[in-house]
């Protein structure tokens, strides 16, 4: 009688695992973020919506990621792909809506307005006075300076500021 046993050798490789977040995270477009995990793969891709995001690094414990500018809701799913597995973070991310901390006060038509806040950026930024649109001169994160625009029938209107969706 001739006997056969083989065996399989235990290659050590363990299961990926992406942790899952209560509620979504508050983001601005080019924040870095991070994604916690266990034995998360060094090649990785991650998608924002249908957005590529540039992978900074994979370390096996987190993947650190920047938020790319999208365009379709304020809070989006983000789509990790490794090999030919894919996990789905429904609803991970939430762009932060624009605030207005201060301003500096106006006289007239065609002055220029300092606006102080936070979670201004570039990209899709609208700011009115009343219903008027006005010109956007320079911006950052965290300060806008626009023009009063002509046609408001007062210095004393509403400033609104759209930026990041909201």
């Amino acid at each position: 009688a001739l006997l056969i046993a083989a065996c399989k050798k235990d290659t050590g490789s363990k299961t990926t695992q992406i942790n899952q977040v209560q509620g979504s995270i508050k983001v601005d477009w080019g924040d870095t973020i991070t994604i916690s995990g266990q034995n998360l793969p060094a090649q990785i891709s991650v998608f924002f919506d249908k957005v590529s995001s540039q992978v900074i690094s994979s370390n096996g414990q987190q993947i650190r990621c920047v938020v790319p500018f999208f365009n379709t809701n304020p809070t989006v799913s983000v789509t990790v792909i490794y090999g030919i597995d894919t996990v789905k973070l429904n609803n991970y991310v939430t762009l932060n809506a624009p605030v207005i901390t201060s301003f500096t006060p106006t006289q007239a038509l065609g002055d220029t307005v300092i606006i102080n806040g936070d979670h201004f950026n570039y990209t899709g930024l609208l700011v009115t006075f009343g219903n008027v649109q006005s010109t956007v001169i320079a911006a950052s994160k965290k300060m806008l300076k626009v023009i009063v625009p002509d046609g408001i029938q007062s210095t004393h209107t509403t400033i609104s500021v759209k930026s990041q969706l909201q």
